[in-house]
């Protein structure tokens, strides 16, 4: 038994031995670095890591980034106003985009949405998009080139020989389909990509190519020229819409730059007079916010930009020829433009009772409510599940107003005017579920000066209100509030179990701005 055990322990041991052998064979194996080839040469990895704007601001990034240079004009938020008529005003705020994909603004928009203030940030690059790399020697003569698309892999990379220093140039114009040429490109001097007419994206840095470890080039292109996303917004505050633009353009701007592959220079072509139009979505009858597409603007660094408005039609005004001027504009900057329009200076009024009022259980109560020369809102924060208000003789709209599904002759006809999504799915509480509280309801309804009425609605308890819609053949009448004289609202609900309406009102009295 002793012979048999000993036995068994020495065929163990062999096969130990055998087994460390082996797994030390295959590290050796996978520890030969396969970047470099036979002949002196080896593999160099290309590995793009975004897009940052122009303007550095730490030496890492200048080692990494374009190095095209241009005097920084702005930090920092601008703000310029213009009056539209004499109770309604634009307020524009120009600000650089930051980090973060989207602020939380509560507007629900395409991916051009709004972002908030800035820092040195880096972007991916779409996926499809060219971009091309060419290596130049220490002399600066050119070696070879190569195309590459974001988002797919490339097995050959770039093949150089080791122990030699190259500088790396790369560029992009943020299409999918071409790259322009590269003119005089045998020499790193003269090497330059002329008449770029939309975006441009720029890389060069030095790195030498080695027979130890492997040769990754890190590329993080930068922007060269500046881009403006424009926001027409109005708010909750001010009862109307955005039903017209015209011909809106920016200056200054060139039709073209050219750009210098060795440095990052640019030099623009023609004048700088070339007014860049700013392209808006269709309005249809009116929005709250319109977005515009990315303006891409071709200048040197300016604090004299203007955006300009043949015409602007808002909230039933139109005015002519609105501008804004002074913007200062960095070049490879992104920027926000937030066009907010604002009503005039009001204060709040109240009826003798105080703002509150209640109805339950389907009875029809009647309200006296305060005169106001400036409309007057009904914040509702618990609702189960309907209601009318009848407002001086004439009732809110064509229809009791439901926002539940399957009450039997009362069908549900409002709902959320971004996507049309309603209480009581896709994630949205059923109205009776929801609680708000004095200044975040529910449901807020809206007078405005001239009887115009707008409904804004909430998707959560207190949560931010979004305009709602009418549907289904129903609409807003014109409710005409007295400014002078108590207004008699009379609230009324259909019976359907449980039934209630809670909330606050009040009115807006146009009052003299302070400071004036």
């Amino acid at each position: 038994m002793k012979k048999t055990i000993s036995t068994i322990s020495k065929a163990s041991a062999y096969a130990l031995v055998l087994i460390t052998l082996f797994a030390t064979s295959c590290s050796k194996v996978d520890s030969v670095n396969e970047s470099v080839l036979a002949d002196g040469q080896a593999r160099v990895k290309i590995n793009l890591t975004g897009v940052q704007k122009r303007t550095e601001t730490s030496s890492d990034d200048k080692a990494k980034a374009g190095k095209a240079s241009a005097k920084q004009v702005t930090t920092g938020i601008q703000t310029a106003s213009a009056a539209l008529a004499e109770n309604l005003v634009a307020i524009a705020t120009l600000e650089p985009v930051s980090d973060k994909s989207l602020a939380n603004t509560g507007i629900r928009t395409k991916a051009s949405s709004l972002r908030a203030a800035a820092t040195d940030v880096k972007e991916v690059l779409a996926e499809g998009v060219k971009y091309r790399v060419l290596v130049y020697d220490a002399n600066g003569n050119y070696v070879t080139e190569k195309d590459f698309t974001a988002g797919q892999s490339s097995s050959a990379d770039l093949t150089l020989k080791t122990g030699a220093t190259y500088t790396f140039v790369a560029y992009s114009t943020n299409s999918t389909t071409a790259l322009p040429s590269v003119t005089d490109k045998q020499t790193l001097a003269s090497a330059s990509v002329n008449e770029v007419s939309e975006e441009l994206m720029y890389f060069a840095a030095p790195m030498e190519v080695t027979a130890d470890g492997d040769n990754v080039l890190d590329i993080l292109l930068a922007h060269q020229f500046s881009q403006i996303t424009t926001a027409l917004i109005v708010g909750s505050d001010l009862v109307g819409q955005v039903t017209g633009i015209g011909n809106a353009t920016i200056l200054p701007g060139y039709a073209s730059a050219n750009i210098n592959l060795q440095n990052g220079a640019l030099s623009y072509n023609g004048g700088a007079n070339v007014a860049k139009t700013v392209v808006f979505p269709t309005l249809g009858d009116g929005v709250k916010t319109a977005v515009s597409e990315p303006t891409t603007l071709i200048h040197s660094a300016v604090t004299d930009g203007t955006i300009r408005f043949e015409s602007l039609s808002i909230a039933g005004v139109t005015k002519n020829d609105v501008v804004f001027e002074n913007l200062r504009i960095t070049p490879g900057e992104r920027y926000n433009l937030k066009i907010t329009f604002k009503g005039p200076c009001t204060e709040e009024v109240y009826a003798e009772g105080g703002d509150q009022f209640e109805i339950v259980d389907g009875e029809t109560k009647t309200f006296d409510m305060p005169a106001a020369d400036y409309g007057f809102t009904f914040d509702i924060t618990e609702i189960d599940n309907s209601f009318q208000l009848n407002i001086n003789g004439t009732d809110l709209a064509t229809q009791e107003l439901q926002f539940q599904s399957g009450v039997q002759g009362l069908a549900r006809n409002i709902r959320f005017a971004s996507d049309r999504a309603v209480w009581g799915s896709n994630g949205v509480p059923q109205v009776y579920n929801m609680k708000g509280v004095e200044g975040k309801p529910v449901i807020r309804v809206v007078i405005g000066p001239k009887g115009e009425v707008e409904m804004w609605g909430s998707r959560s308890s207190q949560g931010e209100l979004e305009p709602l819609e009418l549907f289904n053949g129903v609409t807003f009448n014109k409710i005409q509030w007295n400014p002078n004289n108590t207004n008699t609202v009379i609230a009324s609900q259909s019976v359907v179990t449980i039934t209630y309406l809670r909330g606050f009102g009040y009115g807006r009295k146009i009052i003299t701005c302070p400071g004036n």
